[in-house]
């Protein structure tokens, strides 16, 4: 029967030849005190050493009768004659020679194979105590040798040969107690067992002693006991622990770090055909790059199954190292990898067949693999489906395996979960649950996830807006490489006027190369914002980025050019980076171009650029098309096309076009004149800041067109109009107040008895008080119902009342009477916007002092 052995176990061996040796000379009746006298002869020694390399004990009787005779001439006709020989002792009653029947019926030596006979054997040799048929019987319980398989009896009946010394029985135990099989799992028990065969010299057990002291199993984790016993059992021919300790020479564990020792252990077991040892070999040789020395173990390896040699093999054909690159043979060897249960060949055959690399492309295929090596653990597949998916849109599905990554510690990972959460994609969007995800990829490291948590901060988007954190997380994120991080550090500082801080994180941006710092670098040294203003400074930061293909540092260069800013006024340069900077998207740049071909008057040059710009969709160059139809510079002016772009610019948002749409219903230019339709363009335009319409439309309150005449709402809009930079506003508010006076018939300031008072007072006529009167009258009595009227009623009384009390002696001591119980209050109620209240209580202070001073008819209207 054959024995479990974890390698070459030369004690047992030997040990196992030294029985079978004093049984053989039992037989021919020599002295078996002479044993170890006859060891050293050079016959026996010479079998001796034939044992060393021996461990079944099937081998070891397929040759004991041919050395034995070749060493002894015995003359065994064959080995029927041996197995009577040896059987006649066991039924005399001889133990060693129960057992060795046992072992003969379970080999098949000299007799018929027969399990079922050698358990009997052992077991009767078990009986009459004898130990190594007490490990024999309970190996046939273990396997089901011979007997059902009993491993509670197998237990038992290795204990028994352990406790009375039995050493093989002690390992096998040993592995019983540390595989929990007929007994609770026990790793101390399974080490203390182990230890006991180790120090008696077995080989295999000194090899489970180093292995559960490298890993900490029933016994403290030590890397130098590991080694210590891996060295003494790799000694003793374990080509295990050779490999093991090849393996820590490897790594420097426990031991100084040694590849050269590594090599030579992995070679000697490899010399002896241990299977083991081929993969690592062809590791070491591929890491030093000497390629055919690796394919060549690599292949011996596979011939074993090894799954990782195929795929170094894999590995080697796909980079051509040591072969000709051969996708296809690649393929082939990942997939043997992959088909005998590799998870990390099955994630390989994945990439293949999303990228048609020695395969076809299939995506379904793609999934398969992808799905079997995450099934069987391959964590990096995880994510690679998920992208997978995703690129095929499948978002619903990609957003599975993302946050499966997610939730396996992948932080990057965590951050496109937020993603597509903050997106909608595969998931209902949520904002708030975008943010938590955000956090959790910065606060595990994540540098684009510092950066999107962030832009939340800054925007306020799933949490309140705060500038300090949206700064705190951006700083991290430029420490961590993300250069997009120094451009916003450089805008929140700029937008808080901080422009100090703005600049230092601008030029730490630029100095790295980002293009939107150099030229935010080159806009402050343009404006003198964070830096003293220096336009030579401001060229040179536009040139780098703009040399680095940054379309809006082209265009920042250009107006340099054009305008002869730090650098020498070039037009024809001007227009080169204007150029640029069209081809590269910013629309500006065609209107830009225009303009300077306009100025030199080259108006069918200027037509062109606007026109290209225009059937850009630019807006403003759409207007500017209409323009140029509406004037008739470089093309045939035409009306009615000026009108049609005017209309495609307001579409498109453009407000100088809804003003030049207004002017032309105004004029009748291209359409038939409808003030009512250029009141409302004038009127949208106004209110979306242009200062031209809110000119026009002063003017057509002014004078009542397509509107009620209102001078307060004219003034309104001139105003506005000259605040917006109207410079012609100003002289239409003069000529309004012009026509104001005339259409009042003001005499002496208008006023009259607010004058009156004033004047006694000691004021001058354009006072801080006689202003707000004349404004009130002016802005806002004028344009109310009735109000013409009051004014003129006013007129025609006022006087006289005036100098009715100038005739009194007491004229001063009236008008401060006045001041204090009329005018005080309306001057009041004016500044708090009360106009209405104002006008009563004025007017009540009329029809007084008219009942009192001209005692006459009251002219003034209720």
């Amino acid at each position: 029967m054959r024995r479990e052995y974890k390698g070459t176990d030369k004690a047992t061996a030997i040990s196992f030849v030294e029985k079978s040796l004093e049984t053989f000379l039992d037989f021919h009746g020599v002295d078996i005190d002479n044993l170890e006298q006859l060891k050293q002869t050079s016959r026996v020694s010479y079998l001796m050493k034939v044992a060393e390399s021996m461990y079944d004990p099937a081998e070891q009787f397929e040759w004991i009768d041919e050395t034995f005779e070749d060493v002894f001439d015995a003359d065994f006709e064959d080995d029927t004659e041996f197995f009577e020989r040896v059987l006649a002792f066991a039924q005399a009653g001889d133990i060693d020679a129960m057992d060795f029947v046992g072992v003969l019926y379970s080999v098949g030596q000299g007799v018929a194979q027969d399990e079922s006979q050698a358990f009997e054997w052992f077991e009767k040799a078990a009986a009459a105590d004898n130990i190594i048929a007490m490990s024999h019987l309970a190996e046939c319980y273990r396997f089901g040798t011979g007997t059902s398989k009993n491993l509670k009896k197998a237990v038992e009946w290795y204990k028994k040969a352990a406790n009375a010394g039995e050493v093989e029985a002690m390992v096998s135990l040993g592995a019983m107690y540390f595989r929990g099989q007929g007994v609770e799992e026990d790793e101390k028990a399974a080490f203390n067992w182990a230890m006991k065969a180790a120090e008696l010299g077995h080989v295999t057990a000194m090899n489970n002693v180093a292995f559960q002291y490298r890993h900490g199993l029933g016994v403290e984790q030590n890397s130098a006991k590991a080694v210590e016993w891996y060295i003494k059992a790799a000694d003793g021919g374990n080509y295990s622990a050779m490999c093991e300790l090849a393996e820590m020479y490897i790594k420097g564990e426990g031991i100084e770090q040694d590849e050269d020792r590594a090599l030579e252990l992995y070679k000697k077991a490899a010399k002896n055909d241990y299977e083991d040892a081929f993969s690592p070999l062809g590791e070491i040789y591929y890491s030093r790059k000497n390629y055919k020395k690796a394919f060549e173990w690599f292949t011996k390896a596979t011939e074993n199954d090894s799954l990782v040699a195929m795929c170094y093999l894999g590995m080697m054909y796909e980079y051509g190292e040591g072969v000709e690159q051969d996708d296809v043979k690649s393929f082939e060897w990942y997939k043997k990898a992959a088909d005998k249960g590799d998870s990390f060949a099955m994630a390989e055959i994945a990439r293949r067949y999303a990228e048609g690399r020695g395969v076809e492309e299939s995506f379904n295929n793609a999934v398969f693999w992808y799905e079997k090596a995450v099934d069987n653990g391959e964590e990096d597949a995880v994510a690679e489906l998920g992208e997978l998916y995703y690129d095929s849109e499948y978002y619903t599905k990609a957003f599975k395996y993302f946050k499966r990554a997610a939730e396996n510690g992948e932080p990057q990972y965590m951050n496109r979960i937020g993603v597509m959460y903050s997106a909608g994609k595969g998931v209902s969007k949520d904002i708030h649950e975008a943010v938590m995800w955000y956090r959790k990829a910065a606060e595990n490291g994540y540098a684009w996830g510092m950066y999107n948590l962030a832009v939340n901060y800054k925007d306020g988007g799933g949490l309140r807006q705060n500038s300090d954190e949206a700064i705190n997380w951006f700083k991290k994120a430029a420490e961590n490489g993300i250069d997009d991080a120094f451009v916003e550090l450089g805008a929140l500082y700029y937008k808080t006027e901080n422009y100090n801080s703005a600049f230092y994180w601008y030029k730490q941006g630029a100095e790295k190369g980002d293009v939107n710092c150099m030229n935010a670098v080159g806009n402050m040294y343009y404006s003198g914002k964070g830096v003293m203003q220096d336009y030579a400074k401001s060229v040179n930061w536009y040139r780098k980025a703009a040399n680095k293909g940054y379309a809006w540092a082209m265009y920042n260069l250009a107006g340099n050019y054009r305008d002869g800013k730090g650098i020498a006024k070039n037009s024809d340069e001007a227009i080169n980076w204007f150029k640029k900077a069209a081809e590269n998207g910013i629309d500006d740049a065609f209107v830009e171009i225009g303009d300077i071909y306009y100025d030199k008057e080259n108006y069918t040059q200027a037509f062109h650029w606007f026109k290209k710009a225009a059937e850009n969709g630019d807006a403003a160059c759409m207007n500017a098309v209409g323009n140029r139809f509406y004037s008739g510079e470089g093309v045939t002016q035409n009306y009615t096309a000026a009108v049609n772009w005017y209309r495609r610019a307001m579409d498109g948002g453009n407000i100088w076009a809804i003003h030049n749409l207004g002017s032309c219903y105004y004029h009748g230019h291209g359409v038939e004149v409808n003030m009512s339709k250029a009141l409302e363009l004038f009127t949208e335009a106004a209110q979306k800041g242009n200062a031209s319409s809110m000119l026009y439309l002063g003017y057509m309150y002014q004078e009542g067109i397509a509107v009620a005449q209102n001078y307060g709402q004219a003034r309104s809009w001139y105003e506005k109009s000259r605040d917006a930079g109207n410079g012609d506003a100003q002289q239409y508010i003069n000529d309004l107040d012009e026509e104001i006076k005339k259409s009042t018939q003001k005499s002496g300031g208008g006023c009259f008895i607010t004058t009156a008072v004033c004047k006694s007072l000691k004021k001058p006529d354009d006072c801080a008080e006689l202003t707000a009167f004349r404004n009130f009258r002016d802005s806002w009595l004028i344009n109310q119902p009735n109000g013409k009227n009051l004014i003129n009623q006013y007129y025609q009384i006022a006087p006289k009342i005036v100098d009715k009390i100038n005739s009194c002696a007491d004229a001063n001591r009236i008008y401060m009477s006045i001041w204090a119980k009329y005018l005080s209050k309306c001057l009041a109620l004016i500044e708090s916007g009360q106009n209405q209240a104002c006008m009563d209580a004025y007017r009540d202070m009329v029809k007084n002092l008219e009942k009192k001073y001209l005692k006459g008819k009251n002219i003034v209207k209720a």
